[in-house]
Order: C-alpha cells, then structure tokens, then sequence
C-alpha cells in the first residue's frame, strides 16, 4: 500500500498548522476536511506546491553536501494512538530529522528581503546575528516539524530552506511545550473529521 493511503482519514504534521488554527477560530472550513480526506490529490497542487515537489531531491542533496551527512528517507511515522502521523523529509540519526522548503516566492527574491514581510515564514531576529532568520512559531511550518519531533522521538530537526540562488539552515529544538496540542488534534481528528469520514 502507497504511502498517500496510509496518510489518508489521519492528521498528518504537514496539517497540524491548519487544524490548530481552524480550532482556535472554532470554525472548520470545507476546503480543509477535503484536504485532509485526500480527495484534492496531486491533480489539486498549485504552481508553488509543485516547484516545492520538483526541488525536494535537489534541495535534500544540497542539505546533505553541506553537512557532510546520508540524510536517509523515511516512511510515515504513526502515533500510538493511531491518529497522528509525520513524514519526515529525511532522517539523520534517531535523533535527528530534516524537512526542507523550497519557498515559490523567493525564486527571485533574497530570503533575507522576504523576511520583513508578515506573511513569509522566516523573520530576522533582531537578537541574533545579521542575517540570521528563524522560523516564526506561529506558522504552520513550526507545528509540522513540532508534531514530527513528538511523533518521531527525534530531538531536533534541521529546517533547511533552499532557492536557486541560495540556501539557509535552522536547527530547531524539540519544544516540550507543544505536546499540550497533541490532545487537541486527537480530538479534533475523532470528533471533526472521523465523523466527516464515515458519513456520521
């Protein structure tokens, strides 16, 4: 059985951004239980998903040069309770998970110039050094890799960001913190779209 099967009537991590906030806003748009349910499939990708699929391989390469390791893939990683799952982009060690982004919107323009917009995923820390970014913790990005690290066991990820010109590599810690949205995504996946699932 393909790995979209198994990923299908679960939450996987690439949507744990987009449940929590439909949770918070107490409103749970159609277009997201299509989403989750599978039923866009690839025939469903916008421009910018697709360039992120066709540089995926390039970018993991670039990831691995770099740091002088074997990124090794992964399969679907399940929680015990049957309900949760995370796909890691590779895998460096037990400890240790890659997931890579390959932004559509900085094809032309520099990461760092991206970064003083709201709504790009990447901000320069004004305490850090200049140039350096972070991944904002209220995107959806950070609850994708968050909910891997839990599902995985890993202790941190790199979150490598790569464009054709150049490339930016964040090493983030496990937030113990987050494992509180953990019940709240079991919930909604039992209560919001099993229900949806089974026609109930």
């Amino acid at each position: 059985m393909c790995r979209f099967a198994y990923k299908q009537n679960r939450l996987t991590s690439s949507n744990f951004g987009a449940v929590l906030g439909a949770v918070r806003r107490n409103s749970t748009p159609s277009s997201l239980l299509k989403t989750l349910r599978g039923e866009y499939g690839s025939a469903g990708r916008s421009s910018a998903i697709q360039w992120g699929v066709n540089h995926e391989d390039i970018t993991l390469e670039k990831y691995s040069a770099l740091g002088g390791c074997d990124v090794q893939p992964t399969g679907l990683f399940i929680m015990d309770n049957g309900q949760l799952g995370a796909s890691p982009d590779g895998q460096v060690s037990k400890d240790l998970i890659v997931e890579v982004k390959c932004p559509w919107s900085a094809r032309a323009t520099p990461l760092i110039e991206l970064a003083m917009k709201k709504d790009f995923f990447l901000f320069n820390d004004p305490t850090a050094a200049p140039g350096m970014l972070k991944l904002k913790e209220t995107h959806k990005y950070w609850h994708q890799g968050q909910g891997a690290l839990h599902i995985t066991g890993a202790t941190a990820y790199d979150f490598f960001v790569w464009t054709p010109t150049e490339y930016h590599c964040i090493r983030i810690q496990k937030d113990p913190k987050w494992a509180s949205n953990i019940p709240i995504l079991t919930q909604f996946h039992r209560k919001v779209l099993l229900p949806t699932v089974l026609g109930s």
